[in-house]
């Protein structure tokens, strides 16, 4: 099985949160949710009928698919950016002084000079992006990169830019540009802030082509003529990170 490595300065690495399997971050709001919900329907004629067995988000696999895959990096200080008299953005972060210049890790900004042109410029204001400066050195095995993003079923004021790294050639710590959702932002350390995904990088082919219609046919009978998730019982595939 491939090991993904989160490496950091022993100072830091016995104090930050660690970053862990995302199914140990779930969130509680999923926790909480039911299975089933009633769903009221208008009939002909206009009248209600409730059915009461209607499937809710948490019913879905591919949800709770990408909810409990790869891996959470939490935060790994309290993160406060606020705005000064001026309106000027200011990080507030609370990183140890004897922290700083040692192991780098905190926030810094991305002038807006280096996003003129893309649809980042929709989002900022000139300061409003932020990079989060990374304790964690992430190495995983030859031929394997690790997509970030945000978890995207969480709440928070950060959002971290989706973006790609080559993990088996990258030797220092991983940095996290992002963008801020509001003027008064923070994440609280051990909050989900990261979501990684590692995966083996291959070269790919397309094709579009019909599609096969009895085929087709036949599966879509499949799905609907039983009342539990055929997707569940017949095609999911279990996935495994530790």
């Amino acid at each position: 099985m491939p090991k993904i490595k989160f490496q950091a300065h022993p100072d830091v690495l016995s104090v930050a949160p660690h970053p862990k399997p995302a199914k140990k971050f779930v969130p509680d709001w999923y926790k909480k949710m039911a299975m089933t919900d009633k769903c009221p329907v208008t009939m002909q004629g206009g009248k209600s009928h409730v059915i009461d067995t209607i499937s809710t988000i948490k019913k879905c696999m591919p949800v709770r698919d990408y909810l409990t895959s790869g891996y959470i990096i939490p935060a790994w200080v309290d993160i406060k950016i606020s705005t000064d008299s001026e309106g000027k953005y200011q990080n507030r972060s609370r990183v140890p002084e004897e922290f700083k210049g040692s192991y780098s890790i905190g926030c810094e900004w991305h002038g807006i000079e280096q996003l003129k042109g893309s649809p980042l410029e929709n989002f900022i204001d000139g300061e409003k992006c932020l990079k989060l400066v990374s304790p964690w050195t992430i190495t995983t095995p030859k031929g394997y990169s690790t997509f970030f993003t945000s978890p995207f079923y969480t709440e928070g004021d950060i959002t971290i830019l989706p973006a790609i790294v080559d993990t088996d050639l990258h030797p220092t710590p991983v940095n996290f540009p992002c963008i801020l959702n509001s003027n008064e932002c923070f994440a609280k350390r051990g909050t989900p802030l990261i979501q990684a995904f590692p995966f083996k990088r291959e070269n790919w082919d397309s094709e579009v082509s019909e599609v096969n219609l009895k085929k087709s046919s036949k599966a879509s009978f499949n799905f609907t003529s039983v009342l539990e998730s055929v997707y569940t019982t017949d095609y999911w595939q279990k996935k495994r990170y530790r």
